[in-house]
């Protein structure tokens, strides 16, 4: 057989485990073809020697990045953890060989748990070019509204698929699919299985359910679609078992009946041993989950059979209103001071000052754990949570983390800063071992940004994609990189180059990316301006950033190459004229990041003038019919979408003058959003400030 599977580096385990189980369950020499965007060289050898024990041959292809970058992942999406790799099944009848005319692909939260020579066999009626598992309600009624798909051709599941290759080049192509994307991507749920369906929904026939159980099937009790009512006793042997839940086998909340499937193929791969991780961060994530998925049930109830679970349902939406509201601080974007209150000038004036500036997070290196634990303490008045580091958190982990980990006011482990890539390899050993006591806190390493092939030789990579991928491989749930921009000579060319990267790494692996505000002159940094410190904020929110930090909130002490000076607070303790430039620009953005904070951004070009390494804008975003900047360096702009609205940003890339925007739109459906996040109608022309922001709603 010709099996198909498609993910990335962050999946190999699992695909490694449901290409052990298709192995174990049809004897014979097969080709299974790979499709992903990068994969390490380690878990390409992983994955080889699975099929070669069985003689079977493993191809690799490999899509081009560029091609998915306006693909629709994250928040809006019925899974926001997904990544891009998800629609990589979409280059297939690009990328194959003409030679295959037919293949089997497979997701890879799936086991074979028997043989499937009668799937394979399956004879193709004219017309048609793939076979599938039609999907239950109300998924599939839901799927054919939203695709504009007639009800009575239903919507199908496409984690499994038997694909007639040489129908399907005939009429399907990536080309087609992205384009098919450009111009439904907010109505866009269920990610390429939308896509699959609203392209290829009459050229579909239907499969047996024996090949697709579904978790809907086995824990919702969920009605069958008709064609497969006689078929019922395929539940208790299925030959393919479909983890589609919110909770996977490798999930320690899974109750999927057939968990334990997952792990005796486990057995047979180089990932025998694996633990069950949780699904949850912490706590409060969990409870309110669940708290989510009562109300639901509550709502289900009622509608099927009487209204007498009211005050049930009544009380459960009051618990959740207890849960947002102590969940608030949380749900803000972490604005960070990196080098914030010292661990000798802890006090409550200090911290109410470091608060008072606009920050939520305090960054430091701690003397011992008992300095850490009442910096948090103090730091936990002012609304303030420490992101540390001290000796005890580095030679005794498990045993810090286990008083850390309930400490009100701690937010994280700080590793370390601008490592090397051998350094990474070893901080994921302590962060490891942190992560076995408390998993619940974040933890903290600042990559070094790319500059030249000088920096590549420094950090023992070939290239900072490879750097990027190392990174993305630990236990951080974020990247967080630093890169100054602004020097006396002006704005350096590569870091626009830099978010580039960094950007195409958070949207491959999920991971949201932190970036950094210089705010300490220093060296060849010259003193901040408002302009310089909203450039560089306003820049990395457009790219994305799910956190700002500033370099430095207290100014460190000279040391005899970096003559630091004048950050926000001197080396005194008292406020400098920066401090009010950081808490005004501050002041900004704990109203703007409302809008960018947990954002999905589409995709982020230039206009005017094109930075290195930068996307060109040559598309008018939704509802505009003309956008035209006239300054001297352009403009970076953004599309973002946010509670299901649809945004547009535009950065002033010259920190010394102002730019000129001309804009014209297609109807009244857009309006100018102020600072304030009040609504305007929009006008036709706009100067934007040096560095500064200017954002509309387009639906």
């Amino acid at each position: 057989m010709e099996l198909l599977l498609t993910f990335d580096d962050n999946y190999t385990q699992h695909a490694g485990v449901t290409i052990c189980s298709f192995l174990a369950n049809n004897p014979g020499a097969h080709t299974i073809h790979i499709i992903s965007d990068r994969i390490s060289e380690s878990n390409q050898a992983l994955v080889k020697d699975i099929c070669a024990a069985s003689g079977s041959t493993l191809n690799f292809y490999f899509v081009n990045e560029a091609d998915t970058r306006d693909f629709p992942v994250g928040p809006g999406t019925i899974n926001p953890t997904l990544t891009i790799a998800t629609y990589f099944r979409l280059f297939m009848a690009d990328l194959l060989p003409k030679t295959i005319r037919k293949i089997l692909y497979i997701d890879c939260d799936i086991i074979i748990d028997g043989p499937l020579d009668g799937l394979w066999n399956t004879t193709f009626q004219d017309g048609k070019c793939i076979a599938a598992l039609e999907e239950l309600e109300p998924i599939s009624s839901d799927g054919c509204r939203r695709m504009s798909i007639p009800q009575s051709s239903s919507y199908f599941n496409a984690g499994v698929l038997l694909i007639h290759l040489d129908r399907l080049r005939e009429f399907f192509s990536v080309a087609k699919a992205s384009e098919f994307i450009r111009k439904n991507h907010t109505l866009i749920r269920y990610h390429d299985q939308d896509v699959l369906n609203a392209l290829l929904y009459d050229k579909k026939q239907f499969f047996d359910l024996q090949y697709n159980v579904m978790d809907t099937c086995l824990i919702r009790r969920a009605t069958l679609p008709a064609r497969y009512e006689q078929q019922r006793d395929a539940l208790q042997s299925p030959k393919v078992i479909h983890y589609t839940g919110y909770f996977k086998p490798w999930n320690r909340e899974s109750r999927n009946p057939y968990t334990y499937k997952y792990y005796e193929y486990l057995a047979q791969t180089p990932w025998k041993g694996y633990q069950p991780q949780s699904k949850f961060t912490d706590q409060k994530t969990k409870w309110v989950f669940y708290m989510k998925h009562l109300v639901k049930l509550c709502l289900d109830t009622i509608h099927v059979r009487n209204y007498r679970y009211i005050s049930l349902l009544m009380l459960c939406l009051f618990c959740m209103n207890l849960s947002r509201l102590s969940a608030t601080e949380e749900n803000e974007m972490p604005i960070i001071a990196y080098m914030g209150v010292p661990y000798d000038k802890s006090t409550d004036e200090n911290f109410k000052t470091l608060s008072e500036c606009g920050f939520n997070v305090s960054l430091y290196v701690y003397g011992s754990l008992e300095q850490m634990i009442n910096a948090c303490h103090l730091a936990d008045k002012y609304g303030v949570k420490i992101l540390g580091h001290c000796t005890d958190t580095h030679e005794h982990p498990e045993k810090s983390a286990a008083v850390l980990k309930n400490v009100p006011g701690f937010f994280g482990y700080v590793l370390q800063d601008e490592p090397t890539a051998d350094e990474i390899n070893r901080l994921q050993e302590e962060m490891s071992r942190l992560k076995k006591v408390d998993d619940s806190h974040c933890f903290y390493i600042n990559l070094h940004p790319y500059y030249n092939d000088g920096t590549l030789r420094h950090l023992k990579t070939r290239t900072y994609e490879d750097y990027l991928d190392i990174a993305s491989a630990t236990s951080c749930r974020q990247l967080s990189f630093d890169y100054y921009p602004i020097t006396h000579d002006g704005l350096r060319d590569g870091w626009y180059h830099n978010l580039e990267m960094v950007r195409r790494q958070s949207l491959k692996t999920g991971k949201p990316f932190w970036g950094f505000v210089l705010s300490v002159p220093h060296y060849v940094y010259p003193q901040p301006t408002m302009a310089t410190l909203l450039l560089q904020a306003y820049s990395n929110l457009a790219y994305g950033a799910q956190a700002i930090q500033y370099f430095t909130y207290w100014t460190p002490e000279p040391d005899g190459v970096y003559d630091y000076h004048n950050g926000p607070i001197g080396q005194d303790g008292k406020k400098t004229s920066t401090y009010f430039l950081v808490q005004k620009v501050n002041q900004e953005l704990k109203t703007v990041s409302r809008l960018f904070y947990g954002c999905k951004v589409f995709s982020v070009c230039h206009l005017g003038k094109v930075s290195t390494g930068a996307t060109k804008q040559t598309t008018i975003p939704q509802n505009i019919s003309s956008l035209k900047v006239k300054g001297r360096r352009g403009a970076v702009v953004s599309t973002f979408e946010q509670s299901g609205h649809r945004y547009l940003c535009l950065v002033n890339k010259d920190y010394n003058h102002d730019m000129k925007l001309y804009i014209k739109v297609k109807n009244d459906t857009p309006r100018r959003i102020t600072k304030a996040l009040h609504e305007e109608p929009v006008k036709s022309t706009y100067t934007i400030g040096a560095g500064d922001i200017i954002i509309f709603r387009l639906t």
